[in-house]
C-alpha cells in the first residue's frame, strides 16, 4: 500500500490504544527512529514490512488527571502522586466556521 500507510498505521495504533483502555490498561504510541533496529528486536523481516510504531501497554502505577492549561505545559503530580497534565481549553483550539457571504 503506497501513500497513506503511516495514516492507517496511526489509526490503527489508535484504535489498539482505546481497547487497552477499554480492558483497564495503560497504553503509549512510540515512533521509532531505528526501524531497523526495532523490526531486529521484534523478529521482523524489515525487508517486507516497516515498522512504524511500539505501543506500549500495562497498568498504570498511578492515574493522570487532565486539567485547564495554567498557562504552561509542564506536568505535575499532586499530592498523593498522580499526574496532573495540563491541556489547552478546547474553545482555544478551535477555530470559529468560516461564514460565507450572501
Amino acid at each position: 500500500v503506497s501513500g497513506h500507510f503511516e495514516f492507517a498505521a496511526g489509526a490503527a495504533a489508535a484504535e489498539l490504544l482505546l481497547a487497552i483502555h477499554a480492558e483497564g490498561l495503560a497504553g503509549c504510541c512510540l515512533g521509532l527512529a531505528q526501524k531497523e533496529r526495532a523490526a531486529e528486536l521484534c523478529g521482523v523481516d524489515p525487508e517486507r514490512y516497516e515498522p512504524l510504531y511500539l505501543l506500549a501497554m500495562g497498568y498504570p502505577l498511578q492515574e493522570a488527571r487532565v486539567t485547564e492549561d495554567s498557562g504552561t505545559c509542564r506536568y505535575t503530580m499532586d499530592e498523593n502522586g498522580n499526574l496532573i497534565v495540563p491541556k489547552r481549553a478546547r474553545k482555544d483550539i478551535l477555530l470559529e466556521p468560516v461564514q460565507k457571504e450572501s
